[in-house]
This record gives structure tokens, C-alpha cells and sequence, in this order.
């Protein structure tokens, strides 16, 4: 057989059949066309698509859920979901459109988060009127992880963007960007008073606080930082570490205004007064000593009998912004804490000079700009 012949017939041989091409060719228009299954929800986890959804939670508030879509609740009568001890996935998804204007004492799409509840990888957008009030939750000792919030929120007392009062809760990686009301006692760009042991890391605010009634203490990115709660046996401090606010500090009728925290409160410990620790931090918004007293580029007012150098470390404030020459109110300034000027905090400057940041694995330097933290590029 002449040579060209048996190619002809191999390729014959190895040829796909007419009707199995057309086949193929419909399959892959059938998956083309299909529908996308969207984001995997693990078997335990409930998915919560959509506003009936969402408000379903309130049924079981120690189940596991995740988001699986953006959820809009514009128009819809929203009210805080109850004390949640489960999990909440956002899995990236927002809910936006929050409306919530209550009289109970905690508000927030939560009134709380237990202890055992945990939220993450989520952002929140709205307004939140209440007594103890934050977008997410009036009162935390859970953990809130990779939540970003935006809006506005009115306290009656203790007010903050994420959450009105954290006691022995974590909040890591998150952000406010929040016009924050207290009618009484403190406010917080991110929270309003942290204690007991709780934890406030590679966090910020933006925004503005403002104080409208008596005894608030006002801080960029918390209004209060404490040891315990009142009345309690001493426990751990209340722990503010790599975070940052450029929230800006309007008005209060009392004292106690600072950049980063308002007032740093000790609580009895025999002849101790233990306060809160602060690391690796900068506060950088606008502060207003207007009929305030203990005002401070850093801190309002440092209530311990302690060393301030016992209770900071690495935390700096910009002279120029803040308009305040002294980082503490009441306290000379340690050497830990250190007042620059504008252009030095910001570009490539940070690097030289706030020494204490971490910006290898942590912070990065933006142009014309403060230092923003890694997780926010990401």
C-alpha cells in the first residue's frame, strides 16, 4: 500500500464520530449556560441570602451561618437580632441599608455578642439608634474578626462604630469609617469603652465623635480604656495594639478628649490603679478642646497612679492635626510617646520615624498619606 494511502486510513481510524463530536458540542453550551453555584457554604452552616434570611437568625442565636450574596435592607423594619452566641461567615458580602432605631439598652444588628458568638469577613453600612450602641452590636466579649463598618451611630450612652461596650472580646483586622453620637458617658470611633482583658489589634477609625451630654470622654478610636468592670475583682488589661485613628474629636461638655482613647482608666487594685496598655499605635484626626479640660494628642486623661511610660510603647500623634502640643491631658509625656509633625508621619518619612511600626509585616507607607495597615491593601 503506496505510503500516503496508509496515513489517509490511520487518520480515518483515529477520526471522533460526527455524532459524538455534536454531542460534546452540546455539553459544553449546556455548561456555558448553567447557572453559577455560587460561593460553598460548608455542611454545618446555614447561607443566608437574603433579608428574610437574615432575620431568621434571631431564631436560632447559637447557629452557624454565611452569607452567600450582598444583602440590601433599604426599606426593611429592622431590629437588633438578639444576643448571638454562634458564628456569622460574611464570606465577603455586605449588608447595607440598616435602619435600626430602638429603646432597648444594647443596639446594633446584634443587641450582642456573647462570648462564644464570633463574626468575620463582613462589612455593614447604616444607622443605629439606641442606648448602648454600635452598627454591629451594643455590648461584645466575642470576637469580631475582618468587619469593616459605615454610617452613623447615636448612643444614649457608650457609643462606638463597631460596637457600644467590649468587654473581654476581641476586635482584629476591622475598621470604622462612622459619624459616632454619645448623649452620655464615652465614645469611640471603633468602640466605646474596651476592658477587662479585651483586645483592640491592627484596627481603625475614621469618621468623626462627638459628645452631646455630661461625663463623656471621647476617643478617636476608643472612648474608654480600662482594666475591669466596675465594681469587679482586677482582672486583665485591656490591651490596643498596631491600630490607628484619623477620626476627628468634636465637642464634649466634661473632660477626658484624646486622638487615639479618651480616657485611660485604673481600677482599684489595693494602691494600684491598673489601666489599659497601648502599642504600636497613632492617632492623627482633628481634636477640639472645646469646654474640655484633659484634652491630649494621644489620650485625654490618664487616670492611674502608675508610670503613663508603664501603660505605652511605640505610639506616636501628629502635633500639627491634632492642634494638641501634649499627647497625654493631665500627665507628662513618656518617652514612648512621641508627637511628630504632619510630613513626618506620612510617605516614605514613617518608616524614619515611626521607628516602633512594624512595616514589614504589618503596616505599609501610602503616598501623602498616614501609614494604612496590610490587611487593607489586601
Amino acid at each position: 500500500m503506496p505510503f500516503t494511502n496508509l496515513l489517509n486510513e490511520l487518520d480515518a481510524e483515529e477520526a471522533i464520530p460526527d455524532e459524538l463530536e455534536d454531542e460534546a458540542d452540546e455539553a459544553a453550551e449546556e455548561d456555558v449556560g448553567a447557572e453559577d453555584p455560587g460561593p460553598s457554604v460548608p455542611p454545618s452552616f446555614e447561607p443566608v441570602e437574603d433579608a428574610e434570611a437574615l432575620q431568621s437568625i434571631s431564631e436560632d442565636l447559637s447557629g452557624d451561618y454565611q452569607l452567600v450574596d450582598d444583602i440590601d435592607l433599604s426599606g426593611e423594619n429592622v431590629d437588633p437580632l438578639g444576643s448571638f452566641e454562634g458564628s456569622l461567615n460574611g464570606d465577603g458580602f455586605s449588608i447595607t441599608g440598616i435602619n435600626i432605631d430602638s429603646e432597648e439598652t444594647n443596639v446594633g444588628l446584634f443587641n450582642s455578642i456573647s462570648s462564644g458568638g464570633e463574626v468575620r469577613n463582613l462589612t455593614l453600612e447604616g444607622e443605629v439608634t439606641g442606648g448602648r450602641t454600635g452598627i454591629l452590636a451594643g455590648f461584645l466579649s466575642g470576637i469580631v474578626e475582618d468587619v469593616v463598618v459605615e454610617g452613623s451611630v447615636d448612643g444614649e450612652f457608650r457609643a462606638g462604630g463597631i460596637a457600644g461596650f467590649v468587654s473581654s472580646g476581641t476586635i482584629s483586622r476591622s475598621g470604622a469609617d462612622v459619624e459616632v453620637v454619645s448623649g452620655a458617658f464615652p465614645a469611640g470611633g471603633l468602640a466605646g469603652r474596651v476592658e477587662d482583658g479585651a483586645v483592640v489589634e491592627e484596627s481603625y477609625a475614621k469618621g468623626s465623635v462627638d459628645g452631646q451630654g455630661s461625663l463623656n470622654h471621647l476617643g478617636g478610636l476608643v472612648g474608654e480604656l480600662a482594666g475591669v468592670p466596675d465594681g469587679d475583682a482586677v482582672g486583665e488589661r485591656a490591651e490596643i495594639r498596631d491600630s490607628y485613628s484619623t477620626a476627628d474629636i468634636l465637642s464634649a461638655d466634661f473632660d477626658g478628649q484624646g486622638g487615639l482613647v479618651g480616657q485611660n482608666e485604673g481600677e482599684q487594685d489595693g494602691d494600684t490603679l491598673e489601666a489599659g496598655n497601648v502599642a504600636r499605635s497613632f492617632a492623627a484626626g482633628e481634636v477640639s478642646d472645646e469646654q474640655v479640660f484633659r484634652t491630649g494628642g494621644f489620650v485625654g486623661h490618664h487616670f492611674s497612679n502608675e508610670s503613663p511610660s508603664d501603660f505605652y510603647k511605640d505610639v506616636y500623634w501628629d502635633e500639627d492635626n491634632t492642634s494638641q502640643a501634649d499627647g497625654i491631658g493631665d500627665e507628662d509625656d513618656p518617652t514612648s510617646l512621641e508627637g511628630l509633625e504632619t510630613n513626618e508621619m506620612q510617605g516614605q518619612s514613617a518608616t524614619d520615624n515611626l521607628e516602633g511600626l512594624d512595616f514589614e509585616d504589618t503596616w505599609t507607607t501610602v503616598s501623602d498619606d498616614y501609614p494604612r495597615l496590610q490587611w487593607e491593601d489586601a
